[in-house]
């Protein structure tokens, strides 16, 4: 249905609801369980609020700049929030390793740390492997959006070890 759309109609479409435009049901498919496994961890990590947000930046963002960059709509943004939210689950997922096993008195704070590694792996595994495979294919605009979506997450993300500074957390330390 996309083809059969001017350039303009698609520049309209990237502009307004371009992040959630998808290519058919496997398409909605795959980025709904993506959504519900790093979407749901985040959401308990930082709150809904914060998820909504990385959601439009990565999903806005990479969905904008693509057009600036190739001039056109040549892909749709809906996968570039699935990619940024697991970068953004690879980024709290450390800081919270870290921080609960920094403050190690029990077997449960172990179990506690342990159980965000999964995230900080997977999460930041995913991303790196989608921007990796931007870098070979570059004019391919489908693994642009995919690694633009994801550099947006990583770069969003680094807000929340900054917001523990000032809240008890593994940086607290760093001001006093």
């Amino acid at each position: 249905m996309l083809e059969m759309l001017s350039v303009e109609q698609k520049r309209l479409l990237v502009l307004t609801i371009g992040p959630f435009v998808h290519r058919g049901v496997s398409h909605i498919a795959e980025n709904l369980v993506f959504l519900l496994i790093f979407g749901g961890y985040i959401e308990w990590q930082v709150g809904w609020r914060k998820l909504y947000l990385y959601c439009a930046a990565t999903g806005y963002g990479a969905s904008w700049i693509l057009l600036v960059i190739i001039g056109g709509a040549g892909a749709v943004g809906a996968s570039s929030i699935t990619n940024g939210l697991e970068a953004v689950a690879g980024i709290v997922g450390f800081v919270r390793v870290v921080e609960e096993l920094r403050n190690v008195n029990s077997g449960a704070d172990i179990l506690r740390g342990v159980s965000h590694v999964i995230p900080f792996v997977i999460g930041l595994g995913f991303a790196a492997s989608t921007i990796q495979a931007a870098t070979m294919s570059p004019t391919d605009a489908t693994q642009a959006i995919h690694a633009i979506g994801a550099l947006i997450g990583v770069i969003a993300a680094t807000y929340y070890p900054l917001t523990q500074l000032g809240t008890g957390g593994m940086f607290s330390e760093v001001l006093s």
